[in-house]
């Protein structure tokens, strides 16, 4: 059996009914021109006659000393795992989003390998879909799209069978372990244990700066945890979700990117910022303190290509209540440029263990009755997964969208995950759905402030 890491651990040991810790994709392709009816049924079919390879094959187990760890399935059942969907025929994008927004809620299984992949086809325009999810403690955003990316076709001609979960061109085996003898096995354990003793130390040194900070007997500017305005998004989650996607094109949110000197990530924050602003003026919330974004940094070295969990979060203050979109834009870029600056001071492990901390605290102050007593983490999740600038085909099938669908954080009721897909920007919204009941305005108000901001820097 192998032991999770501590991250992927405590997806597994923080998850409630309420707030599943697994991940999905969401994603709209358009049925090729010459094939008949059956094409789906008949794709499900070879999909479900291609062998896991781990972790696609492995299901958590629970131990009374120690982390979980995986346990090989060596039959995974794979009607189970695939499954094929009609929907009425009368679907449209909105009974779509219901669809998924309904398959998003519950926990997985943990007597089966944790993921499910769904096909959808009843949809207009002579479309399909596929909706995917999988266990945060199994994979993170990266190496997910990395896996769906690498599953598909660059050529429409190709129909070379690939699954997410099998052997992929280039990739090796997903997950890859080499077995070891119990000396090499002690090594990694004291290496990993002197590493984690090294972060300790970063961050205890870390936390009595801020602790000075906070007494007023030193100068910082740095952002502590659990500051964030309380807001109407951030009251208690739970198990009923809210889904919406939007599109952006990739090439003009780049091309203003660099026209202002900022990043695809400043301008997002930035839209994002000035829409949920919008939205929560609408419904009457204060949005006199600066909201904050929990925003998730990829620890993955290049060439990285192991399923686990590799990432911290950043905390960016966004823009001020009045301030104009280029204000907005201004305010975002410091405070990211800050937020990357404070991290390059601490080792990948300390950012990890840091991130662990923070979600764990926030976890436990979600199961206590304590309100507004005690501030959140932050008012939104937002991460920009790398994507391709590549055109992506399943059996001549071409993608037409790549939504991403995440996990919430605890305390905080929206998450907003963007990829980049060909020549758009595609965004996948998640909320708790008593919270943000009509998300899809939010989404729309996305567009329309980048169209907005657009202007202003024209004007």
């Amino acid at each position: 059996m192998e032991r999770l890491n501590l991250l992927d651990a405590i997806f597994l040991l923080l998850e409630t009914a309420e707030n599943p810790k697994h991940v999905g994709a969401l994603l709209v392709f358009e049925r090729p021109k010459d094939v008949g009816p059956e094409f789906l049924a008949n794709l499900v079919a070879q999909f479900r006659t291609q062998r896991p390879n781990a972790p696609f094959n492995r299901r958590p187990r629970s131990h009374l000393l120690g982390p979980p760890s995986w346990e090989t399935v060596e039959t995974p059942d794979l009607d189970y795992h695939v499954r094929h969907v009609v929907l009425p025929p009368s679907t449209d994008e909105h009974g779509l989003l219901e669809h998924v927004a309904r398959m998003h809620e519950p926990l997985l299984d943990r007597e089966m390998p944790l993921w499910e992949i769904h096909f959808i086809e009843g949809l207009p325009e002579e479309r399909f879909a596929i909706y995917a999810k999988i266990h945060h403690a199994c994979v993170d955003g990266i190496s997910g799209v990395m896996r769906i990316q690498a599953s598909l076709h660059d050529d429409p001609r190709d129909t070379t069978m690939r699954v997410p979960w099998g052997n992929l061109p280039g990739r090796g085996k997903p997950h890859e372990r080499h077995e070891t003898g119990m000396l090499a096995q002690l090594g990694d354990i004291a290496g990993a244990l002197r590493d984690h003793l090294r972060a300790g130390s970063e961050l205890s040194i870390a936390a009595l700066q801020r602790a000075l900070e906070m007494a007023g007997l030193a100068t910082g500017s740095h952002f502590l945890p659990f500051s964030a305005p309380y807001t109407a998004i951030n009251r208690t989650i739970h198990r009923a979700r809210s889904i919406a996607i939007q599109t952006l094109d990739a090439q003009r949110v780049i091309d203003f990117g660099h026209a202002q000197g900022v990043t695809v990530n400043d301008v997002v924050l930035t839209i994002i910022d000035g829409a949920l602003h919008r939205y929560l003026r609408e419904h009457d919330v204060d949005t006199s303190e600066p909201l904050i974004a929990m925003v998730p940094m990829s620890l993955r070295q290049s060439g990285d290509t192991r399923t686990n969990t590799q990432a911290c979060l950043l905390y960016i203050e966004l823009g001020r209540e009045h301030a104009t979109p280029m204000q907005r834009l201004k305010q975002v870029r410091a405070a990211t440029e800050q937020a990357k600056a404070e991290a390059r001071d601490y080792s990948p492990t300390a950012l990890s263990d840091h991130s662990m901390l923070v979600i764990g605290l926030a976890e436990v102050a979600a199961q206590l009755p304590l309100g507004e007593r005690v501030r959140p983490v932050g008012n939104v999740l937002v991460s920009n997964v790398p994507g391709s600038n590549r055109k992506l085909f399943l059996h001549g099938a071409p993608l037409r969208g790549a939504y991403p669908l995440s996990t919430l954080m605890p305390g905080c009721a929206l998450n907003v995950t963007l990829l980049r897909h060909g020549d758009q920007l595609d965004f996948g919204f998640v909320a708790s759905r008593d919270v943000i009941p009509d998300i899809g305005l939010l989404a729309r108000y996305v567009g329309e402030a980048f169209e907005e901001l657009t202007r202003a820097a024209s004007s």
